[in-house]
């Protein structure tokens, strides 16, 4: 069995993917999760 911290980790993953696929055209909610999550974020020419 998984411990605690790997379910919660998996649980994590789960909704940030769920998140990311509803605001799949909302760059400012893309990045957003990604700074709160510590995700480097890539470099853009806007």
């Amino acid at each position: 069995m998984a411990n605690l911290s790997q379910i919660k980790r998996q649980r994590m993953l789960e909704f940030l993917n769920k998140i990311r696929e509803e605001h799949r055209e909302d760059d400012t909610a893309l990045i957003a999760i990604a700074e709160r999550v510590g995700l480097p974020l890539p470099h853009s020419d806007r």
